[in-house]
């Protein structure tokens, strides 16, 4: 692990425009975007006081593994020709894809809520490119077994359900109890 000065324009978001992607680059059409700009002004004020990790890509590039938040803000600051904000110090980490996967969502556990569709496809990754067990990958995140073994059973859901979950129509408790429901049940059409 080393520390270096970059330009936030040369970091990018996790898996953009991906289905594994848990924080991708905050947007205007977010629903927390005004935490995103109260941020900015934050870090206008009293510059950034913590570093992110972020993983090489090569080629000068690299791919932040946690502070997605503050990655933006710093490139909205950079663009804005704020010459605090031209170079920054990052943590670099030479971690695989899926180890960053592994962090971030270990990391957003205590942050901020993250779609259930999105956590679950994330975790199932996790648990079959590192073949974890339950307890394994529980451990390796910071969740109980509880919770893991029902987010991998969201996973399993048909995708019209697990969609009306992250569009806020069905509480994911809802979604995650007609896991438990025999095999031979429609789903579809209890909903």
């Amino acid at each position: 692990m080393e520390i270096i000065n970059v330009s936030p324009m040369d970091i990018t978001f996790p898996y953009d425009n991906n289905e594994w992607g848990l924080r991708p680059e905050p947007k205007e059409t977010d629903s927390d975007w005004q935490e995103t700009l109260d941020l900015k002004e934050l870090i206008r004020k009293e510059s950034m006081q913590d570093l992110f990790s972020c993983r090489p890509l090569g080629e000068g590039k690299y791919e932040v593994i946690n502070g997605s938040r503050r990655l933006k803000v710093c490139q909205m600051l950079c663009q804005e020709g704020d010459v605090r904000f031209q170079q920054i110090p990052i943590q670099v980490n030479n971690i695989d894809e899926i180890s960053s996967l592994e962090l971030q969502v270990a990391g957003n556990a205590t942050v901020k809520p993250t779609n259930a569709k999105q956590y679950s496809a994330a975790l199932a990754k996790i648990a079959v490119s590192k073949q974890y067990s339950v307890k394994e990958l529980a451990s390796a995140v910071g969740k109980s077994e509880s919770f893991v073994n029902n987010m991998l059973r969201f996973n399993r859901l048909p995708n019209d359900i697990q969609e009306l979950v992250a569009n806020g129509q069905m509480p994911v408790i809802n979604a995650i109890t007609m896991t438990k429901l025999p095999k031979d049940i429609d789903l579809n059409s209890l909903v």
